[in-house]
C-alpha cells in the first residue's frame, strides 16, 4: 500500500495517469522503466511520445515486452504483441541508441511453467528450483542467447533520449 511505503519513506509519493498524457513536466526522468505494458494499450506510438516528453536528455529508457511468435497475441489480454525487429524499428523511431536484449528462453519457460502430480496434487517444484538457482545468482532466464536459434519469449528495449 502507497501509505506503508510513505511512512517508511516521506520523501515519495505516488500517483496514477494514462500512459499517453501524464502530468509530469518535460525532461522530468534520468530513468524510465516500461514491463510487460505495451502490449496491452491501443497507442503504442502515443506511449512512446509521452515517455520520449518526460525523459531528461541522456535519460536511459527501458521497455520491456513478450516476443511475438504467431499472427494473433497469444495472451488475450495483449492488444498488440511484436517482433523484435519491428519493435526495435517502433522504438527507433522515439529513442537514439536503441538496442533488442533477447531474454527467457522457451526451454526455460517451459521447465518452468512443468508442474509434477503428487498425490492427485500438481505442484509447481520447477518454480522452487528455479527460485533457488536465482538465490545463487544462476538464473537461467538471463542468460544470453548463445545463437538465433535458442527461442526466447521476452525482450527489452533499451534507448537513450
Amino acid at each position: 500500500r502507497s501509505s506503508d511505503l510513505k511512512h517508511k519513506n516521506p520523501n515519495c509519493s505516488f500517483s496514477t495517469a494514462s500512459v499517453y498524457k501524464t502530468d509530469l513536466n518535460d525532461n522530468f526522468f534520468d530513468v524510465i522503466l516500461s514491463s510487460d505494458v505495451i502490449e496491452h494499450v491501443n497507442s503504442p506510438d502515443k506511449m512512446l511520445t509521452e515517455a520520449k516528453r518526460i525523459a531528461k536528455q541522456n535519460a536511459v529508457i527501458i521497455f520491456g515486452t513478450p516476443i511475438r511468435y504467431t499472427e494473433f497475441p497469444l495472451d488475450k489480454m495483449h492488444v498488440k504483441e511484436f517482433f523484435p525487429e519491428e519493435f526495435k524499428h517502433l522504438y527507433s523511431e522515439y529513442f537514439n541508441k536503441t538496442e533488442i536484449i533477447l531474454s527467457h528462453k522457451l526451454i526455460h519457460l517451459l521447465k518452468y511453467r512443468k508442474t509434477l502430480k503428487i498425490f492427485n496434487q500438481k505442484i509447481g517444484f520447477n518454480k522452487y528450483l528455479y527460485w533457488l538457482i536465482s538465490m545463487l545468482n544462476l538464473n537461467p532466464f538471463f542468460k544470453k542467447p548463445v545463437s538465433d536459434n535458442d527461442l526466447c519469449t521476452y525482450m527489452f528495449a533499451t534507448a537513450t533520449e
